[in-house]
């Protein structure tokens, strides 16, 4: 954050690009209904002014957004003035730069669980990486930890050559699903969704679903006991099916106290399965291809709070029991 305390008074900054880096730019009043709307001059390495197309201000900040390429690798000149033509206008501004192709150091790196963040103050931004292999598939989940503040978090999802191609609100607890386009790393953005100038903090997970989240294993016809620990925890197992062998999967919550979800995805990670209707929580999976799956176990809650839960595997193709002899009586214990 910075000032422009004078009439006529232009502010100078520089940022070192190497040629194909993708820019992000971004400037705002600090003041809503300020006299001043910030806008900027960008030139580079040689004093060439920087096509970026024109600038729109919108929100009571007076926000603007710039995005460009480096063309060319040097220090480039970033002027701060006043919109007006006649350059009178005074005030506090925010300005941020995002170099999603290569974020600044010491940005957290995500895995299998999530993690707790916060945004803070006007054009405040979070950022995480994360390495995938081309065509890896991810779950992304992200909460809004007080639903009673004006902050709204908001997620941009950019692949490794600085490209956006996925964003996420969260009023309250929002998921969605994005595939790999390429090897490399990727860089995830939580920033303010409401008017780029809310604090608050959030949860954010990135879930891979290639295999490579450490698993609990599943057996036919045996219980395992799981435990959400916190918000957004999401227990993964793993169940290999032979070629044809259809199964089920059921999830039970034992307090009652959660909203049970369990999703199934193929060896290559995509959804496998339809949905039990009725008053169970469950996939049940037709003559599957064969191969590993995973599962994945969550609770749902718009504020989810944790606790325990079971679930169960059991083939509906070649049953998990023995089967009784003619004449028998067979007895066992539910």
């Amino acid at each position: 954050v910075s000032k422009i305390g004078n009439p006529l008074s232009t502010d100078s900054y520089s940022v070192d690009l190497a040629a194909g880096d993708p820019v992000s730019l971004h400037t705002a009043a600090v003041d809503t209904g300020g006299p001043l709307v910030p806008i900027l001059e960008i030139y580079d390495p040689q004093g060439n002014s920087v096509d970026y197309g024109a600038p729109v201000a919108a929100g009571s900040h007076q926000v603007i957004h710039y995005t460009f390429t480096a063309k060319v690798s040097g220090s480039y000149t970033i002027l701060v003035r006043d919109a007006s033509k006649a350059l009178t206008n005074t005030g506090s501004y925010a300005i941020s730069i995002l170099r999603p192709n290569r974020p600044c150091a010491n940005v957290q790196g995500l895995t299998c669980a999530p993690v707790d963040g916060s945004v803070s103050g006007i054009l405040g931004t979070s950022l995480y990486t994360a390495t995938a292999k081309a065509s890896d598939k991810f779950i992304v989940r992200l909460l809004r930890s007080d639903p009673g503040s004006s902050f709204l978090p908001h997620v941009d999802i950019y692949d490794p050559t600085g490209n956006a191609f996925q964003s996420l609100d969260a009023v309250d607890l929002a998921r969605a699903v994005f595939t790999a386009s390429a090897a490399g790393v990727y860089t995830l953005a939580v920033s303010d969704g409401f008017d780029n100038s809310q604090s608050g903090a959030f949860s954010l997970l990135l879930l891979p679903l290639n295999g490579s989240c450490a698993a609990g294993t599943l057996s036919c016809g045996a219980v395992s006991a799981g435990s959400f620990s916190r918000p957004l925890a999401s227990p993964v197992y793993t169940y290999n099916a032979a070629p044809g062998e259809s199964f089920t999967i059921r999830m039970m919550d034992n307090t009652g106290a959660l909203q049970p979800a369990v999703e199934v995805y193929d060896a290559h990670g995509n959804p496998a399965g339809q949905n039990i209707s009725g008053n169970l929580t469950g996939v049940d999976v037709t003559q599957p291809a064969g191969g590993s799956y995973t599962i994945v176990a969550t609770d749902a809650s718009k504020r989810p709070a944790g606790g325990p839960f079971g679930i169960d595997l059991l083939r509906t193709v070649n049953a998990c029991g023995v089967t009784a002899l003619q004449g028998q009586t067979a007895s066992a214990v539910v």
